[in-house]
C-alpha cells in the first residue's frame, strides 16, 4: 500500500505505463487506488519482499520521492483441511 507525500500528477501517465507493463509481465496482479487518491494498493507476484521493494521503488511516483510503500507479505488462504499455499 502506498501513501503519497506530494502531488504525483506530473508522473501519472508514466506510472500508468509502468504498472501496465508490470501487469503484462505478470508481476502486478491487482491495482486499487485509495478512495481519496492518497495512494494505491498493489498485489504483486514476486518471490520475496526485497524484489517487491525494488519493484515498487522503481515506479515513477516512488522514484521521484512522492510516495512510500508499506509492504506486507500475503499468502493464499489454506485449502479446507490443508496448509497455506505460497
Amino acid at each position: 500500500m502506498s501513501t503519497n507525500s506530494g502531488d504525483p500528477t506530473a508522473y501519472l501517465a508514466d506510472e500508468g505505463a509502468a504498472v501496465e507493463d508490470l501487469t503484462r509481465r505478470g508481476v502486478v496482479e491487482w491495482v486499487l487506488v485509495k478512495a481519496d487518491w492518497s495512494g494505491a494498493v498493489l498485489l504483486l507476484e514476486v518471490p520475496d519482499v526485497e524484489t517487491a521493494r525494488a519493484t515498487v521503488e522503481a515506479l515513477p511516483i516512488a522514484a521521484h520521492g512522492l510516495t512510500r510503500f508499506d509492504l506486507t507479505p500475503v499468502l493464499d488462504p489454506p485449502a479446507p483441511g490443508g496448509s497455506p499455499t505460497g
